[in-house]
């Protein structure tokens, strides 16, 4: 019924009456009321916000941030790790892993804009998007400039990045690289990490013809410490990756290619199985707007997407290829979409509405249709929104097929369904001699057959499965206060956000894991002559289950991290600290979380 629903509605708005709609006005220029919050729905961040937060990684920065949770190779938003992040169009998501991000494939300095849609982006991102969708878009050459960034800390942590970009006429050329190494806090769980990069692209008389060719290849090999319990003191993995991407864009078409390769290797020489992994992936993403009359322009796009592994396993030194469709297979998705923004005049105040539809036919998969609609107005200062979706999460071809020494395959696999709804509000403004911003936004996210990975209670073992329905529904609460400079050349800002979350197993009444019921984080930040600057984060999370069935649980725990840089016109000294109370505690899925780690570093920009 919810689906029905949705779809007559979004068809209804589409094709509604040309005077009834002004097409002139921007339906984002109403909520553009604090660049760390737009709405209750949409985080939008600068490339200033982004510097000003004194963060060292994208997965950094997203635990600042309402209802958002990230680690070097995850997201999650709202309890939900389905999360499509694209970056200047591509993909970031690796089809051919547990659902990971490739955040290290994207310097947080090379951001120029970071737009978070909480809930939302089905009809345009398609799959993986119960959680909502992140948009990157990169920063622009406009004259040669660069950074070199050399740090150091404890557990033996070296990081070295840099980057160069250089623009002629019309040519643009732009290297990055980074290299990460730690000895780690546990036993064999060291990590080894490379990263390098190259953009070339033409720019023709305006940003309305652009090309680019971009390639990435990146390393990472590590230790596998396993779980207190079951350790695995010589459990290896080793992967690497190669993305490129050719985009291009012309007036109003806008097109991208992308291709990767990933090789993925386990091994524990206390257990008789090992496994290697290759994958590629190949798709296309066109989009083009049509202007339909008086109705105004209409956003369309098709987009097709192929991928492809074979699996090896190695026991007692022989090996051989499976010849089963456990560990060779390939698939592809083809999609098209649609997304109209329009603004309804009203008597009290206008509706900025956004609408989409989406078609996905899969070569493995029944055809399935998102569709979303989201409605924003502002009255009395005060930005209204709601929304709502329908979203499928197809299982990628690494959860069914791919194992490890801790995971075994689920070939069964069977896509998610989904629906999002929302309503929020929020005001910024100013309160005396204080600038405010804060919002409230309560979300209800039901999922039929749940993809999940189940741990077995008995042993260190786990793999994906479909449990039935689930429902989260929760509130993210936030409040910022940016304080006037009552001390000459001096400011600051007070940042807090609640989180409550309610995750449950509509079968069994029993929680998720990995659902805390409760998250609390504060962030104090000043700045002194706009050289000196300190940040002080604060985050609470409480108790989670551990099990399905509910029997154990990770206490509650705080964290408290400072930073603090100094500035000297192209040169910056700064140090970090995480957990500097030093508490233990440990993650929902059993694994120890880092003690006390500190790091210090010069970054030099030309």
């Amino acid at each position: 019924m919810q689906f029905k629903c949705i779809i007559i509605i979004v068809l209804m708005l589409c094709i509604a009456a040309p005077g009834a709609i002004d097409t002139t006005a921007d339906s984002s220029a109403s909520r553009h009321v604090d660049p760390k919050r737009s709405s209750g729905d949409r985080i939008v961040l600068t490339a200033k916000d982004i510097r000003d937060m004194n963060v060292q990684s994208v997965h950094e920065l997203l635990n600042h941030l309402p209802g958002i949770t990230a680690g070097e190779t995850y997201v999650r938003i709202q309890g939900a790790t389905d999360v499509k992040v694209l970056f200047d169009g591509r993909p970031l998501n690796d089809p051919l892993s547990h659902g990971g991000i490739k955040w290290n494939l994207v310097s947080i300095r090379d951001i120029e804009k970071m737009e978070i849609l909480m809930g939302g982006g089905a009809a345009m991102a398609g799959d993986g998007t119960s959680g909502g969708t992140i948009l990157l878009t990169g920063k622009k050459n406009e004259s040669a400039h660069g950074h070199i960034d050399a740090a150091g800390g404890n557990y033996g942590t070296q990081n070295f990045t840099f980057r160069f970009g250089q623009q002629t006429d019309i040519v643009t050329m732009g290297a990055s690289g980074n290299y990460e190494y730690t000895e780690g806090y546990q036993t064999n769980n060291d990590k080894c990490i490379k990263r390098a990069g190259v953009r070339v692209g033409l720019d023709g008389d305006n940003s309305d013809n652009v090309a680019g060719l971009s390639l990435d290849y990146a390393t990472d090999d590590r230790g596998y410490p396993g779980k207190p319990q079951w350790s695995t003191p010589y459990a290896r993995g080793f992967s690497k990756n190669i993305n490129s991407s050719l985009y291009g864009k012309w007036k109003t078409t806008s097109s991208n290619i992308y291709y990767s390769e990933t090789y993925k290797t386990t091994e524990n020489p206390d257990q008789p199985l090992s496994t290697e992994f290759d994958g590629t992936t190949i798709g296309t993403k066109t989009a083009h707007t049509v202007t339909l009359g008086k109705t105004g322009p209409v956003i369309v796009g098709a987009e097709a997407q192929y991928d492809a592994v074979a699996g090896f396993r190695k026991t007692a030194g022989t090996y051989t290829q499976s010849l089963t469709s456990d560990y060779k297979a390939d698939e592809w998705v083809a999609g098209a979409w649609a997304t109209k923004s329009f603004v309804i005049p009203a008597p009290v105040a206008p509706l900025s509405i956004v609408t989409g539809l989406r078609c996905n036919y899969y070569s493995t998969f029944p055809v399935n249709l998102n569709p979303e609609i989201r409605i924003n107005f502002t009255l009395w200062k005060i930005n209204f929104n709601s929304g709502a979706a329908i979203m499928h999460n197809a299982p990628t071809l690494y959860k069914r097929y791919y194992e490890s020494s801790t995971t075994v395959c689920n070939p069964g696999l069977m896509p998610e369904r989904g629906t999002n709804t929302a309503l929020g509000a929020g005001y910024s403004g100013r309160l005396g001699s204080c600038g405010v911003s804060t919002n409230i936004q309560l979300f209800n996210n039901y999922i039929s057959d749940r993809i999940t990975y189940v741990s077995s209670i008995s042993s260190a073992m786990g793999r994906y499965g479909n449990i039935g329905s689930v429902l989260r529904r929760g509130a993210d609460l936030s409040l910022g206060v940016k304080l006037d400079s009552l001390i000459p050349h001096c400011e600051s800002r007070l940042d807090m956000t609640a989180g409550f979350l309610d995750a449950r197993d509509l079968a069994s009444g029993l929680h998720l894991t990995s659902s805390p019921k409760s998250t609390v984080k504060f962030t104090a930040g000043i700045k002194l002559f706009n050289v000196l600057s300190g940040r002080l984060t604060g985050v609470y999370t409480g108790k989670q289950y551990t099990t399905t069935d509910n029997l154990s649980t990770s206490d509650p725990n705080f964290l408290l991290c400072a930073s603090a840089e100094y500035t000297m016109k192209k040169i910056v000294i700064y140090v970090r600290g995480e957990n500097i109370l030093n508490t233990t505690y440990s993650y929902s899925d059993g694994y120890p979380g880092p003690p006390r780690e500190y790091e210090s570093g010069i970054r030099c920009e030309f």
